[in-house]
């Protein structure tokens, strides 16, 4: 599963440290935006709560996603 992971203030400075714990945690590191303190991957369920327990973790969220009707569809 997609995820971002947004690093804890405290934490900012080091984020390639929190970046190598949660490669060792099994998270997938797609990118790290060092300028807005997150890391974009994608990790398995059984790992997620790893992850979220990590020092330097202030949240992980799941992508949102939505799907616009067909052009051709009725509106309803």
């Amino acid at each position: 599963m997609k995820i971002t992971v947004t690093v804890a203030e405290p934490y900012l400075s080091q984020i390639g440290g929190v970046a190598d714990q949660l490669r060792s945690a099994g998270m997938e590191i797609d990118q790290v935006l060092d300028a807005l303190g997150m890391i974009t991957g994608s990790v398995s369920a059984g790992r997620l709560a790893a992850v979220e327990a990590l020092d330097g973790v202030a949240s992980v969220d799941q992508p949102m996603g939505f799907e616009l009707p067909d052009p051709g569809d009725e509106v309803q």
